[in-house]
């Protein structure tokens, strides 16, 4: 609770404050000496920048990697939180990446200002800011002085303005699309589209070793199961004791190994899971890495998430997500594949988790969530995935030998 109402504190600060910088913002531009590249020349230095979620970065890849096609020989670096360290360590077309510390506010305030010099030093040509509300980001764009400053036409004028070029906020296809309208705007082609996550040998042999040890056979179905979400966003969970029964139907029906994912803080929730299944769910809560997740989702037959960024991860690694959606709408933070399975009763009160309401809500009914029942997953698996027989359609089996 207490880094939720924190969350909640810098999301307030971040609007009120924010707002008020904003307006005296392009007077830091004035300090800036670095002249913009002649007319089409590439940027020799680039900074991408985006604050919140493990989910949005992997859903940045493939505008990053459409913006290293576009320009080869520039560096491009990646401005963030610590808490999205997993996913851009070692990630091919990042030189480096600089990180706020955000356990609390005052940590993330000192952060701030050590790490702002660093960033200045690096006198970047261009900085594309993908953040789709946080004022933050647009202040430290004017801070930094870049010639080329790329971000999103939203939240009014006071924003817009520190950005030399402007692309219009519109929620009208999904996150992954609209981030790439930044990559466009510097002459970036989204085609051909390259979401997978880098994996190394060694990442990938975690998830190996994760199955050796689950003694989960290479003919055996294997469905991973995600029953937590961000801490300050709980709302968006499928109760416990319905992936218990789910984790039940499969492993009976279909002869199903069904592992359960999730970090540290998470154990409780996968460990009522455990206990609710009658200890048919395996547990590898904080046994892997983001990236082990990753090379563990690629061998997984079926993922069955809430929405988390282990949508995003597996929808990356070309598995079937099997999406639980409530407080937030698919239709921007979906799975992306082409045989998911995604459920959400829209209420009159859905989407409560918007752009526009900094993914902040009162919620303490999600009735969206309660409503998705277990024989409606259930049924809509066994349907597209498998026979009359219970067994996996061809089609959908992998190879993990």
């Amino acid at each position: 609770m207490k880094r939720d109402s924190e969350l909640r504190f810098a999301r307030f600060l971040d609007s009120l404050l924010g707002n008020l910088l904003l307006k005296i913002a392009p007077v830091l531009l004035f300090f800036s000496k670095k002249k913009d590249p002649r007319p089409g020349e590439a940027p020799k230095k680039i900074l991408l920048v985006k604050f919140h979620g493990i989910g949005n970065i992997v859903m940045i890849l493939p505008a990053l990697r459409a913006i290293k096609r576009k320009f080869p020989y520039s560096r491009i670096d990646f401005l963030t939180l610590d808490t999205n360290k997993s996913i851009l360590s070692g990630a091919k077309n990042v030189e480096k990446a600089y990180y706020f510390e955000s356990e609390t506010i005052p940590v993330f305030l000192w952060s701030f200002l050590v790490t702002m010099p660093k960033l200045r030093r690096e006198r970047y040509d261009a900085i594309i800011d993908f953040e789709q509300f946080a004022n933050i980001s647009t202040l430290i764009a004017s801070a930094l002085g870049a010639p080329r400053r790329i971000g999103f036409k939203a939240h009014g004028p006071d924003r817009t303005r520190i950005y030399t070029t402007a692309v219009d906020y519109v929620e009208d296809a999904h996150m992954w699309r609209i981030f790439m309208r930044l990559a466009e705007a510097v002459g970036a082609s989204a085609e051909p589209v390259e979401r997978e996550i880098d994996c190394t040998p060694e990442q990938e042999g975690q998830a190996r070793k994760l199955l050796a040890d689950f003694g989960v056979k290479p003919e055996e179905p294997l469905f991973l199961m995600h029953p937590g979400s961000s801490s300050n966003l709980t709302i968006r969970r499928w109760p416990p004791d319905r992936f218990a029964a789910l984790t039940r139907l499969v492993s009976e029906r279909f002869g199903a190994k069904v592992i359960l994912t999730g970090v540290p803080n998470e154990a409780e929730i996968t460990s009522q899971v455990v206990s609710l299944s009658g200890g048919a769910a395996l547990d590898s809560t904080g046994k892997l890495s983001l990236k082990g997740l990753a090379a563990l989702c690629k061998m997984a037959e079926f993922v069955v998430s809430n929405d988390t960024a282990t949508v995003h991860v597996a929808s990356a690694m070309g598995t079937p997500v099997i999406g639980l959606f409530g407080p937030n709408t698919p239709f921007l933070y979906g799975p992306v594949g082409e045989d998911d399975l995604v459920f959400y009763n829209k209420q009159e009160c859905s989407p409560c988790l918007t752009n526009t309401n900094r993914k902040l809500s009162d919620c303490k009914n999600p009735k969206c969530m309660l409503s998705i029942g277990v024989n409606d997953v259930f049924g809509a698996i066994e349907n597209k995935y498998f026979d009359n027989e219970g067994k996996i359609l061809p089609a959908f089996k992998k190879n993990r030998q």
